[in-house]
């Protein structure tokens, strides 16, 4: 049996007939390039070579990743890279994803593939329950990085696995999370930056609700629009208010703010990012 390299957070797929299964389900086409993030024992690089013109699997391991490349000798069109993801540049042309990626990276590789300037058009990335809500949001509870991200993706938990599925078995539950880039986004690209420095502002400034940091973003005689663009919801917390609230709050403000309010907030996800940046690096060189 294939030793398990814990300090990666690996649980390799080992259930071949759901993968084949939810691979086809995929809906990939032979001109696709796919990306298999952490490919481990190859799995899922397997499924994939069966769908795709380019499979490019990743994998930090050695020995795993030579393993790989003995395996795949025989496939030309699937190309192993033996090297940690986050340290490698993304495909410049359009690609999609489908990977079981590293628990404890799971965050770091998700913000890697949404956040950089060449996204994969469509992605299946299997994680834990709890991270895939946070990056999907809920019906009653939005997350600051779904809302930030709601004008470019849509987000939807396909699958549920059962722990059995895997070796070892995990101790938490596991999702496949479909991230599908949106063909038109829910707003202008001239927009963009506002909308997230909005939205980091009112995330981080409600106390106890939004309505105070509402108060201090609108002029008093405009402030019935903000009232207008959100309903009973101006007295809400920010995780309430759903993508469309986010968009029709953006456009009262960029509409009837002025410029020092519009200070305010310029800026702001460039804090809340690189605050959350240096908690990550605490959290990855913190002594266990």
């Amino acid at each position: 049996m294939m030793r398990q390299s814990i300090r990666l957070s690996q649980n390799f797929l080992s259930n071949q007939p759901l993968v084949e299964r939810l691979v086809a389900l995929a809906g990939f086409g032979p001109e696709d390039t796919i990306l298999d993030i952490g490919a481990g024992s190859g799995s899922i690089t397997r499924a994939l070579a069966s769908h795709a013109s380019h499979v490019i699997a990743y994998e930090a391991d050695e020995r795993l990743a030579t393993e790989l490349k003995g395996k795949f000798l025989m496939h030309p069109h699937v190309q192993v890279i033996m090297e940690d993801f986050l340290e490698t540049d993304l495909p410049l042309g359009r690609y999609k994803v489908f990977a079981n990626i590293p628990f404890n990276k799971t965050s770091e590789i998700v913000h890697k593939l949404l956040d950089g300037s060449h996204p994969p058009v469509d992605g299946y990335l299997i994680m834990q329950r709890e991270a895939a809500q946070k990056f999907a949001g809920q019906l009653s509870h939005q997350s600051l990085f779904s809302v930030q991200h709601a004008p470019w993706f849509s987000f939807e938990v396909r699958h549920t696995f059962h722990a059995r599925d895997f070796t070892p078995q995990p101790k938490v539950t596991v999702v496949l999370l479909h991230c599908l880039l949106r063909t038109k986004p829910l707003l202008l690209a001239s927009e963009a930056q506002l909308y997230r420095d909005l939205v980091s502002y009112v995330f981080n400034h409600a106390n106890p609700n939004i309505l105070p940091c509402l108060k201090q973003l609108f002029p008093s005689s405009h402030f019935a629009l903000a009232e207008h663009a959100l309903g009973p919801k101006v007295t809400a917390k920010p995780s309430r208010l759903d993508p469309h609230d986010w968009l029709a709050l953006l456009h009262a403000f960029a509409s009837n703010s002025n410029e020092s309010q519009k200070k305010m907030v310029a800026g702001a996800a460039a804090k809340q990012q690189h605050e959350a940046s240096q908690i990550a690096k605490q959290h990855r060189t913190r002594p266990f």
